[in-house]
């Protein structure tokens, strides 16, 4: 009885539930079609690598076979979900572009097309990957044959990344995924790009980055979209050309007997220089040619590598280790993929210098404490006494307790403030002459309460939170750590909702747009001796504050620049003390924060620690150096302050918040080089290792060699703007602390027992023995012209014979002064 009752129970259940599910089925129906009609396809561009910490861009394609949908696209990323809107009307093909932070180590990134009511239509699968860090990655494009990434390869000892084969289609239409990229080496047909993906590659350049464009019997196709950047200009064909001069420039490396070529050559552009020419019989002119564009460089060959008669020369991947030099070693200093995230860390700590926000003054600290203790102490006990109430002291103790606390709160409410304010900071990052740039927008949002936030930004920008350290407090609160709970929409404008912030706590957020931008600051400097000299003059219509010349550890204060004003500068290339870049600019009285403007002026001191120091990428020596990442500056930097200013402006929706506003415009170049004395440090010169022989490995360390027993070679190479140079003086350094050859920290040596160090003679093509490193990492070569190469190369060889200590890590470098034509 009881099982056939608790049977029909299960029964009628069943069937309610049934008649329940059945009228939903017909809603169901559509979501399902439209599902099956609709397919995401999502493409990581940049062969789907990104670099740590850094941009990933997604080219989606979307196809609506059914009924229209209207949605958007979504991403997670590291901080958040990133999503686009969509409309898909019936029959609808779209491609839409996404860009993501993903997590440092995914292999796979799933798009979906959600609906409007949150639901999944479809989705789809990214293949990603995240770059190594520590070393250059280099790109090729239009390498179908591999030949090119094997002379790359072969440049340099093991130990560097294979490089990317990408094709035209695989560059984004925005910079910031490019920033993982040292080197583009351009050998496709240039003509497909699209104007926003030649834009992105102009301000990947000017930001750092070093595009190398081969030309040969295709270069019409290759150099149709930079035509306008390339040094040099009415480009032509040269059938039959000679070669010559290209095998002086790689080190007088052998070419086949007879080789000529179909080449490109033109006339160098102001600012170009030619380092290599074809000779008269060939009709003259410049074969390989460089120039500046901002921090990075274009070069132009006007032969093609790939093809007869170089596609086999063995001078190939010397003059590509030239052109694409290994920066292992400068990237101990400068930093690797993660320095974004250093960067931004660091501007977050400065946005807690609110002017707005007083710092409680000692006086009213040591009152409220004195007359707590006072009042719950001596003064209650003598009250209650005299009423003979001293029994009620355990009500009054409490009571005098949230009393004080309620003042106290009080007077935190009254020095912080009943606003939300923003504290923004925008780094203006533009090339001399440029007329775009990068505009990264650091912005503290300061809440009385705990509240969440929706900002928006008026221009095509990527948002993002700023992680920051939990333990820092700084005046206007804890910066927290983002939680990724809100959502970033993209596009014009841009949003991010949700974002949350603690009682009196400060959350920083980031913005990276690309805005039209003429420079404040013109600037005409050069580099003779061992120091920058040059002008600096206010074009704008406005004062700019604290306009100052950096250059790697060092800097010089020149001063506030009205409009019109002209000034001039020195900047010498040692720092002697090791004192910070921001002290020397700034001094070093710079730790109170008591007023408006002390918060102000620490604010500066921060922006330029960042800018400065390990998270900002300094700048590797006067000239640059080996490109590092496109996210730095390949040289000095001048900069300058504009207050309650800022091209790209993040706000608060619904709230007129109290909004402080700072630019600091950067401006990056490569000093030109004056006739007459020069002197360049190893921080300009980029060091390769060419070949290990015995027990000598290469993986102890980027940029070094750990040696037992063995030896390895160095190449040392010039910077390309002074590779013509006379050189009177050189010495080789070689110690076993990196900093002491490359940064000039402490004294190179300190080797045991049982090394050598010697020089190429180029006359005689033997090694020439310079002494003992034990004794002195400091070897001064005798007859500095003949161990520089015409192409302005310099082999070094360190030998070891089994010292007993077990081997030393092995670093070399080198100085040079001479004479510049």
């Amino acid at each position: 009885m009881r099982t056939a009752l608790l049977i029909g129970l299960a029964s009628a259940l069943l069937g309610g539930l049934l008649s329940l599910a059945v009228p939903t089925l017909p809603a169901m129906h559509p979501a399902v079609r439209a599902a099956g009609s609709i397919l995401v396809t999502p493409r990581a561009l940049v062969g789907g690598r990104f670099g740590q910490g850094g941009w990933l861009a997604i080219l989606v394609d979307l196809r609506n076979d059914g009924p229209p949908v209207s949605g958007a696209i979504v991403a997670n990323g590291s901080d958040g979900q990133v999503r686009r809107a969509v409309d898909l009307p019936a029959g609808a093909r779209k491609q839409l572009a996404l860009y993501v932070h993903p997590e440092a180590f995914i292999r796979t990134l799933k798009v979906t097309l959600v609906g409007n009511d949150g639901s999944a239509l479809a989705s789809g699968d990214a293949q990603v990957q995240v770059l190594e860090s520590g070393v250059s990655q280099v790109a090729v494009i239009g390498d179908s044959a591999s030949i090119l990434r094997s002379q790359l390869a072969a440049r340099a000892a093991p130990g560097l990344p294979q490089p990317l084969s990408l094709s035209p289609a695989d560059l984004p239409e925005r910079p910031e995924p490019l920033a993982g990229l040292a080197t583009i080496v351009w050998a496709g047909d240039s003509g497909s790009l699209t104007e926003p993906q030649r834009r992105s590659l102009e301000r990947w350049i000017a930001g750092g980055g070093n595009l190398v464009v081969l030309g040969g019997p295709d270069w019409q196709a290759r150099t149709a979209a930079f035509t306008d950047i390339l040094p040099v200009d009415g480009l032509a064909a040269r059938d039959g050309a000679s070669l010559t001069d290209l095998a002086r420039f790689a080190g007088n490396a052998a070419l086949p007997t007879g080789a000529t070529a179909t080449i490109a050559s033109g006339a160098p552009r102001n600012g170009a220089i030619a380092l290599a020419d074809l000779p008269a019989a060939s009709g003259g002119g410049p074969l390989l040619t460089a120039i500046s564009h901002g921090g990075g460089r274009v070069t132009f060959l006007g032969a093609d590598l790939a093809s007869d008669p170089l596609r086999g020369w063995r001078g190939a991947p010397l003059l590509l280790g030239r052109l694409v030099p290994d920066n292992r070693l400068a990237l101990q200093f400068t930093g690797g993929a993660p320095v974004d995230l250093e960067f931004g860390a660091m501007l977050g700590q400065a946005l807690s210098n609110i002017p707005a926000l007083e710092v409680p003054p000692a006086e009213l600290l040591v009152l409220v404490i004195v007359g707590y203790i006072l009042l719950i102490g001596p003064i209650s006990y003598i009250v209650l006494r005299r009423r003979d109430r001293r029994d009620l002291a355990w009500v009054t103790a409490p009571l005098l307790v949230l009393i004080f606390s309620a003042g106290t709160y009080g007077i935190g409410w009254t020095l912080k403030g009943s606003q939300v304010i923003v504290n923004e900071v925008d780094i203006i990052r533009v090339a001399a002459g440029g007329d775009a740039a990068s505009v990264q927008s650091y912005a503290g949002v300061f809440s009385p309460s705990r509240s969440s936030y929706d900002l928006t930004v008026r221009a095509d920008a990527l948002l993002s939170a700023v992680n920051s350290n939990n333990n820092f407090t700084g005046a206007g609160g804890p910066l927290q750590q983002t939680a990724g709970t809100y959502v970033i929409e993209q596009g014009n404008p841009a949003h991010l909702r949700g974002l949350a912030v603690s009682v009196f706590g400060l959350q920083a957020i980031r913005s990276d747009a690309v805005v039209p931008y003429q420079p404040d600051l013109e600037i005409d400097w050069r580099l003779e001796g061992d120091a920058v000299t040059g002008t600096i003059h206010n074009g704008s219509q406005h004062a700019v504050d604290d306009v100052a010349v950096i250059g790697q550890g060092v800097g010089v204060m020149v001063g506030t620049l009205q409009p019109g004003a002209r000034r001039d500068f020195r900047l010498v290339s040692a720092n002697l003390n090791g004192s910070p870049v921001s002290e020397q600019i700034y001094g070093s009285n710079g730790n109170q924060q008591d007023t408006p403007e002390q918060r102000t002026f620490a604010m500066r001191r921060q922006v330029l620690d960042a800018l400065t120091g390990f998270g900002g990428k300094f700048p590797v020596g006067m000239l640059g150096g080996a490109p590092v990442t496109a996210g730095g500056s390949g040289g000095p930097m001048v900069v300058g302050w504009r207050a309650d200013a800022a091209p790209v402006a993040i706000d608060v929706d619904g709230l007129a918040p109290q909004h402080y506003r700072q630019s600091l415009e950067v401006i990056s170049g490569r000093p030109r080089i004056a006739s007459g004395a020069i002197s360049l440090s190893p921080a300009s010169l980029p060091v390769d290792i060419v070949s290990t022989a015995g027990d000598a490995s290469t993986q102890q360390g980027p940029g070094g060699v750990f040696m037992s027993k063995g030896e390895a070679v160095f190449r040392i190479s010039l910077p390309l703007e002074a590779a013509r140079m006379q050189p009177t003086e050189l010495t080789v350094l070689a110690s076993q602390d990196p900093g002491a050859v490359f940064a000039s920290f402490g004294n190179p040596g300190g080797f045991p027992p049982g090394f050598r160090v010697a020089i190429l003679r180029l006359a005689t093509g033997e090694w020439d023995d310079l002494g003992d490193p034990s004794l002195s990492g400091s070897l001064t070569v005798t007859n500095a012209a003949g161990a520089i190469d015409d192409g302005g190369q310099i082999l070094v060889r360190v030998t070891a014979n089994g010292p007993a200590n077990g081997g030393a890590q092995v670093f070399v470098g080198a100085q040079v002064r001479g004479e510049m034509p």
